[in-house]
């Protein structure tokens, strides 16, 4: 993983992640991913992934700011996707006119 200099940019490329991890995610429970079993499973993996990333940074010398500002923008995002998601899911359908 290449070196990350500002903290602004760590948010950045952990928000960008987070997204691309939730969108994983919800494509896979839309694809068949039905059983609450298996959508744990996923969740895990997501979760798994985080730490991962967050553990090479470490790994590659990164500031424990920038770590943590990457870690926190990639569950803040990560997140905010699912929960945007889940929003939509549940807004009722409205007739149209």
């Amino acid at each position: 993983m290449s070196r990350i200099v500002q903290g602004s940019t760590a948010h950045e490329l952990g928000a960008e992640y987070g997204r691309e991890l939730a969108a994983a995610f919800l494509l896979a429970i839309r694809k068949g991913a039905t059983g609450r079993t298996l959508q744990r499973q996923m969740g895990q993996i997501v979760v798994r992934e985080i730490s991962i990333a967050v553990d090479r940074l470490r790994l590659a010398a990164q500031p424990a700011s920038v770590v943590a500002a990457y870690e926190a923008a990639c569950r803040t995002a990560c997140r905010d996707v699912l929960l945007a998601s889940r929003a939509r899911d549940r807004r009722p359908v409205q007739a149209a006119a």
